[in-house]
């Protein structure tokens, strides 16, 4: 008994100082900083599964509490939103359901609205427009980044058609950032299950394994594409807004369920893994083959490309 306590102390001490080392370098890194950002969960997740909730929560907790001193407040929500929450929810989730992406979904739409209703309550305890906010924290990084630019040398023309369209894509970021923060939070969480999978054999209890060729939406799905579709052509300004970010999440659903399908296709055909490569490449560079993606994705309810029917739970 007392070896298995020290086990697990070990391994929370080792949980922490990974998570503090991998939150730090997203913090202080400009390029490698992003892929420990979305990796920081990692950690805690692996741990709360191997040992227990409780060695998760005592990783998250601790590397709250060595965030607290070193960066201070700021430091610890960006934690909490980006990776502690996934931490805390993610590990009982994949223990509890048999589909990945089911698990997956709950503990995302769970930290959303945590997210929401902490915004919420922040804006009305201290009269905060956080819209207005978070306008002005993208109009105050635009102008670092065009003064940048210009201690750089660019100038006349140049400098002022760069700032044009900094300036348009802060007003979509300003529009659509709530979308924005669903898949980013929806990527860590998936990338990070994709990195438990790959080391299932090391916990104690297995995870789900369906093939992510098996990936569907649920039906119902569509409804929520069409409604809004036509609340963004037909609704106000306000609804416009709201039917944008739903209709950006619901497009990323249906590029999920057309990578699907063609990751069935890639397996049924036996294609070489250089052009599986190729193809993913095109992917990362090309949006117009995303949009395609998306559409192959949203088809595939009536055109059902992966007969044998498969389960619709998924």
């Amino acid at each position: 008994m007392v070896r298995d306590f020290r086990g697990i102390l070990l391994d929370v001490v080792k949980g922490t100082v990974a998570t503090g080392l991998l939150f730090v370098a997203y913090l202080k890194l400009p390029v490698l900083g992003m892929l420990a950002g979305i990796f920081t969960p990692y950690p805690a997740l692996y741990f709360g599964l191997k040992r227990g909730v409780v060695s998760g929560g005592a990783i998250v907790s601790l590397t709250m509490l060595f965030l607290a001193f070193a960066g201070g407040l700021e430091a610890v929500l960006l934690y909490l939103v980006q990776a502690g929450g996934l931490s805390l929810v993610l590990p009982g989730l994949l223990k509890r359901f048999a589909f990945t992406s089911r698990a997956l979904a709950y503990a995302v739409l769970l930290i959303v609205v945590v997210l929401a209703l902490g915004t919420v309550g922040y804006s009305v305890a201290n009269g905060v427009n956080v819209q207005a906010g978070i306008a002005a924290s993208i109009k105050a990084q635009i102008a670092e980044s065009v003064a940048f630019y210009k201690s750089k040398g660019v100038t006349g023309d140049d400098l002022q058609m760069l700032q044009e369209g900094m300036d348009r894509m802060g007003a979509i970021v300003v529009r659509i950032y709530p979308a924005l923060i669903v898949i980013g939070i929806s990527m860590i969480a998936g990338l990070n299950t994709l990195v438990l999978r790959r080391n299932a054999s090391r916990l104690p209890q297995p995870l789900p394994q369906v093939p992510f060729r098996r990936f569907r939406n649920p039906d119902y799905l569509v409804w929520v594409l069409i409604a809004a579709g036509f609340t963004l052509v037909f609704g106000n300004s306000v609804a416009g807004a709201v039917a944008v970010n739903v209709l950006l999440i619901v497009g990323c659903l249906y590029f999920l369920q057309g990578l699907a399908v063609i990751r069935n296709f890639f397996d049924t055909l036996a294609v070489p893994v250089f052009l599986r490569y190729v193809f993913y490449v095109l992917l990362a560079v090309q949006a117009y083959l995303a949009i395609v993606v998306a559409l192959v994705g949203l088809f595939d309810l009536w055109g059902d490309f992966r007969r044998p029917r498969i389960h619709k739970n998924l």
